[in-house]
C-alpha cells in the first residue's frame, strides 16, 4: 500500500503514464484535446482505474469550460456623492478598477473644476454581506479614491462630464450632476426601518447600495394633499443599481404609489393622504451590491412633468402644448400653456424645435379607411391614447422619389415605444423598422416609391394591447431624402501606447442615397502620435483608424475630434463623429445627450515590468496565511519599488480569501505574497482558488511628470485548501448587559465585561494564540486587556472595557481575532463574534 503525502488517503499500488501526470499539473493552463494510450496503463485495482476516470473527466471539464480571463484595461465605475449643489465643494468618492494611484481627473464643463490627481484609497464603507457558496462567475470590486469637485454658483444645471487618465491608459467618460437642491449624503448604517436617517423636503438624496444586506432607508414628513415624487436617477448615470423603491407608513406598511420610468429609472408619486411621517426605502432588485451601486433621488413637491403634447413645433410659431405631470393618483394631471418655439425658455428647453411644418394627428385613424392624410415635408406630433390605439397616415409620392421616414417617442426614455410599417394602396407591406432594433431608439426607413400612387403609414406601439396612455406621445417626420452621412464612434475613449499603435473602429450611417466615399482625420493629437489615411469606401459602413506614439510621446491624456469629409452635391461637407459616454442605461437613455464629439486620447506609457507567478497547485490549510512566490520581471531599466496586491477584477468568487499587501524592495525580482484563507471557506465547493494579483509603481518619465502604472500578474496564484488546524470560539454567543452582577453594573467607570473564549486545537497547532479586537467599530467605546492564550491551553477570558457611551438598549457585535504560528512559521489566523445588549 502507498499512502498520499497529502490526505494520507490509503490504496492499491497503481501508476500513471508520465503524460497523464503532466497533464494534472498543468490543469487549467492546457487546452488541446489528447487521447490516451491503454498499453501505457499498470492498474491492479479498479480503485485506481475509477480514479483515473475521474482525472480524465476533470480534465476535460476544464477544456471545455476555461475560465475567463478578467481584463486588464482601467476603468471608471463611479462617482460618490454622484452630484452636488450649485456653490458647493463637494468631496467625492471616485471608483475605479485596474487604476493605479495618483490619476489624473478631468472634468470638462464651464464653472466646475476638480483635483488635479486622485488622493488617498478611501477604506470601504458599505454593509458587510453574507457569505454564501462561491460561483465560478467573473467578479470585480472597485476601489474608491479621494478627490474634490468645485462647483460655481452660476454653474450650469445638468450633468458635467470627468473621467481618468494616466499613463496606465484612461477611461470614458461618465456624468456628474450639477443640482439646485439641498444635496443630503447618506451614512451607515440605515440600512433598517429603525435607523431611517431624517431629511428634510425638497432635497437630493445620494446613496450607495453596498453588500448585499444594504437598504437605504429615509424618513421624512409631508402634509396632507401633497403629492411627494421621487425621481430615481441611478441607471441613467451608468450606475450598476437595477433600483426598486418603496414608500412607507410610520408602522411600515406600504403605501399605494403612481410610477412610471424613465429609462431604466423608477419616478415614483404619491399623494399624502393623512399628515404625518413616511419613509422611503432604497434597495437593488437582486441582493448584489457595491460601491458602484450609486444613485441620487430627487424628493420633493414639485410637478414631475413626464410628457408634453405636442413634445415640438415649428420655429417662430406658437402652439398650446399639455403637460402631463404625475399626481400620485395614477391620473396623469394636466397643465396647459401656450409657448412659442423660439425665444429661448425653460419650457421650450423641453421641447423640440424644427424647421418643418408641424401637425396634430387627429383621431379617428385607426384604420387605412380612416388614415390622415399629409403632405411632405411635415412633422406629425401624435400618441397612443390606449392599448388598443393604431394610427394610419396616408401620402401620395412619385414614381423613384426617395423619402426619409422618422419616428421615436418622447421624451427619451418615455412611455412610448414607437414602430412603424409602410404599405402600398393594395395593403402589401413594403417596410417597418421597430425603436426597440434601434441604438438611438428612432425608427428610419429609407424608401424609394415603385410607382406613383398613394401609401399608407400604420403607426402602434411595441407595447399594444398592453398599455397605453396620453403620456405614449410620438414625432413622426416623413420628408424627401437628402443625401447625407453621420460618422459614430462605440466609445468616447481610446489608448495607444508608447512604441504601439492602436485601431479605432468608425461606423458610417448614410442616408438619402449618399454612397460617395468619406474621409477621416483626427484633430488635435500631441507631438509624438500620428494617425494613417483613412477612407469609407463607396457604399462603406465601416472603416478602422490607425493610431501610433513614438517612444517621445508624452503618456497623457488629450481631447480630439474625429472628422469625415466628403463631396455631396457638388460641395465639401463635414461632420463631426458622434462618441458613447458611460452614463447612460441599457436603453442608451442618459440624463444628457449620451454621445459627445470630445474623443479622448491617453498615450499609455510603455511597460516598466511583468508580473509572474508559478502557476501549479499550491496546498494550504483554511485559516492561515500562505506565502505565495512572485517574481517580477523590470523592463527598460526601471528599479524602483513594486506593491502587491488583491486584484480588483477575478474570475470566480474569492470565498473571503484576502492578499495583504507587500512591497518588492528596489533591485529585488521575487517576494513572497500573503494570502490569508480563511477558515470560513466552503470547502469541496470549488476544487481550488484561482486567484489574480496586481502590482502597482510609481516613478519620474523621462519628460519630468510623475506617473504611476498598474500591472495585473499574467500567472494565477492557485491553491487548494488543507482542514483548519485551530478554531477559536466564544463560548456565550450573546451576553445580556443588564444581567451582569450587580457589582460589575454598579462600577464606576467603564464597564468591564468578561467573554469566555475556547481553544479548539489539533497536534499541528500546540502554541501560544494572540487575542485583539478585530477592527472595533469607530466611537464604539469598546477597548480590550492584551490577551495571549498560552501554549496548550484551552480556555481563557477576554476582558472588554465599555465606557458610558453604552446605553440602555444599543446592540453591539465585536469580533475577537487570534493569530499564532505553526511550528514552521506559517501564521494562523481564527476569529469569532459575540453580541451584547
Amino acid at each position: 500500500m502507498t499512502q498520499n503525502a497529502q490526505n494520507g488517503v490509503g490504496c492499491p499500488e497503481f501508476s500513471f503514464p508520465r503524460w497523464v501526470l503532466h497533464a494534472l499539473a498543468r490543469r487549467q493552463r492546457k487546452t488541446e484535446f489528447w487521447t490516451p494510450d491503454p498499453s501505457r496503463l499498470r492498474i491492479r485495482s479498479s480503485a485506481p482505474l475509477v480514479f483515473f476516470g475521474l482525472a480524465l473527466a476533470l480534465l476535460a471539464a476544464d477544456v471545455l469550460h476555461a475560465q475567463p480571463v478578467p481584463s486588464r484595461d482601467p476603468s471608471s465605475t463611479h462617482i460618490f456623492p454622484a452630484g452636488g449643489r450649485r456653490g458647493t465643494a463637494v468631496a467625492v468618492r471616485v471608483g475605479a478598477e485596474a487604476i493605479p494611484p495618483g490619476a489624473s481627473l478631468y472634468v470638462f464643463s464651464e464653472g466646475v473644476s476638480a483635483s488635479e490627481r486622485l488622493g488617498e484609497r478611501l477604506p470601504s464603507r458599505g454593509e458587510p454581506s453574507l457569505r454564501r457558496k462561491p460561483t465560478e462567475i467573473p467578479i470585480s470590486r472597485p476601489r474608491e479614491w479621494q478627490a474634490q469637485i468645485e462647483i460655481a454658483a452660476d454653474a450650469p444645471l445638468g450633468p458635467v462630464a470627468w473621467r481618468l487618465g494616466g499613463a496606465q491608459g484612461g477611461t470614458g467618460t461618465r456624468p456628474f450632476v450639477i443640482g439646485d437642491l439641498p444635496e443630503f449624503i447618506e451614512t451607515e448604517s440605515n440600512s433598517t426601518f429603525e435607523t431611517a436617517e431624517r431629511i428634510s423636503l425638497p432635497v437630493t438624496v445620494n446613496g450607495q447600495i453596498d453588500g448585499e444586506r444594504d437598504l437605504d432607508f429615509f424618513r421624512f414628513t409631508a402634509e396632507e394633499s401633497d403629492v411627494v415624487v421621487c425621481e430615481v436617477q441611478a441607471r441613467r448615470l451608468g450606475s450598476r443599481l437595477d433600483p426598486v423603491v418603496a414608500i412607507l407608513t410610520p408602522d411600515g406598511r406600504s403605501v399605494s404609489v403612481e410610477t412610471v420610468h424613465v429609462g431604466d429609472d423608477p419616478v415614483v408619486a404619491f399623494h399624502v393622504p393623512r399628515s404625518g411621517e413616511y419613509v422611503l426605502c432604497i434597495s437593488n432588485v437582486t441582493f448584489h451590491g457595491d460601491p458602484a451601486h450609486v444613485y441620487r433621488v430627487n424628493v420633493s413637491t414639485a410637478p414631475f412633468i413626464c410628457a408634453a403634447f405636442p413634445a415640438g413645433w415649428q420655429a417662430g410659431e406658437e402652439c398650446e402644448v399639455e403637460f402631463y405631470a404625475l399626481s400620485g393618483t395614477g391620473a396623469l394631471r394636466v397643465e396647459r400653456d401656450t409657448i412659442r418655439f423660439s425665444a429661448p425658455s425653460e419650457a421650450v428647453q423641453r421641447l423640440e424645435i424644427d424647421e418643418r411644418p408641424n401637425v396634430l394627428e387627429r383621431e379617428p385613424n385607426d384604420s387605412p379607411a380612416d388614415a390622415q392624410p399629409i403632405s411632405l415635408p411635415l412633422t406629425v406630433n401624435g400618441r397612443f391614447q390606449s392599448d388598443r390605439d393604431t394610427d394610419w397616415f396616408r401620402f401620395t409620392a412619385s414614381a423613384g422619389e426617395t423619402l426619409s421616414i422618422a419616428c421615436r417617442g418622447y421624451p427619451a426614455g418615455g412611455a412610448a415605444r414607437p414602430g412603424v410599417a409602410l404599405f402600398d394602396a393594395a395593403g402589401t407591406q413594403l417596410a417597418q423598422a421597430r425603436s426597440i432594433e434601434c441604438p438611438d431608439g428612432v425608427c428610419r426607413i429609407e424608401w424609394t416609391a415603385p410607382q406613383s400612387g398613394e401609401y399608407r403609414l400604420r403607426l402602434r406601439d411595441l407595447q399594444h394591447g398592453v398599455r397605453g396612455g396620453l403620456d405614449f406621445v410620438y414625432r413622426l417626420t416623413v420628408e424627401p431624402a437628402r443625401p447625407e452621412f453621420e460618422l459614430s464612434v462605440a466609445a468616447d475613449a481610446f489608448d495607444v501606447l508608447q512604441e504601439g499603435r492602436s485601431q479605432l473602429p468608425v461606423k458610417l450611417r448614410r442616408s438619402g442615397g449618399f454612397t460617395g466615399p468619406v474621409e477621416l482625420r483626427l484633430e488635435g493629437l500631441p507631438a509624438g502620435v500620428q494617425a494613417e489615411p483613412a477612407r469609407f469606401p463607396e457604399g462603406g459602413s465601416d472603416a478602422t483608424l490607425t493610431v501610433s506614439a513614438t517612444a517621445d510621446a508624452i503618456a497623457d491624456s488629450t481631447p480630439l475630434r474625429l472628422i469625415g469629409q466628403a463631396g455631396i452635391e457638388g460641395q465639401t461637407v463635414e461632420r463631426v463623429a458622434r462618441c458613447r459616454q458611460l452614463g447612460h442605461d441599457s436603453e442608451g437613455v442618459a440624463l444628457a445627450e449620451p454621445t459627445t464629439e470630445r474623443l479622448n486620447l491617453t498615450v499609455r506609457h510603455k511597460p516598466l515590468f511583468r508580473l509572474f507567478c508559478l502557476e501549479t497547485y499550491q496546498y494550504a490549510h483554511r485559516g492561515t496565511v500562505f506565502p505565495y512566490p512572485m517574481q517580477i520581471e523590470r523592463l527598460d531599466g526601471f528599479d524602483g519599488p513594486v506593491t502587491l496586491q488583491i486584484a480588483d477584477r477575478q474570475n470566480r468568487d474569492l470565498d473571503g480569501i484576502e492578499m495583504f499587501e507587500v512591497t518588492i524592495p528596489p533591485g529585488e525580482s521575487s517576494v513572497r505574497l500573503p494570502i490569508h484563507l480563511p477558515e470560513t471557506m466552503h470547502i469541496n465547493i470549488q476544487s481550488q482558488s484561482q486567484l489574480y494579483c496586481q502590482g502597482h509603481a510609481s516613478f519620474v518619465d523621462r519628460h519630468g511628470r510623475p506617473q504611476s502604472v498598474l500591472v495585473v500578474s499574467e500567472k494565477r496564484n492557485m491553491i487548494r485548501t488543507l482542514p483548519a488546524v485551530v478554531k477559536l470560539k466564544a463560548l456565550d454567543d450573546e451576553i445580556v448587559l443588564d444581567e451582569l452582577p450587580a457589582e460589575s453594573q454598579g462600577r464606576a467607570g467603564p464597564r468591564e465585561v468578561r467573554c469566555r473564549l475556547r481553544v479548539d486545537r489539533t497536534t499541528n497547532f500546540p502554541g501560544p494564540l494572540d487575542v485583539e479586537l478585530l477592527d472595533p467599530p469607530a466611537e464604539s467605546g469598546v477597548a480590550m486587556l492584551p490577551l495571549t492564550i498560552a501554549a496548550g491551553q484551552i480556555e481563557a477570558e477576554a476582558v472588554l472595557r465599555l465606557d458610558e457611551r453604552r446605553r440602555a438598549g444599543d446592540r453591539l457585535t465585536v469580533r475577537f481575532r487570534g493569530t499564532g504560528r505553526m511550528a514552521d512559521g506559517t501564521q494562523v489566523i481564527s476569529e469569532c463574534a459575540v453580541a451584547f445588549r
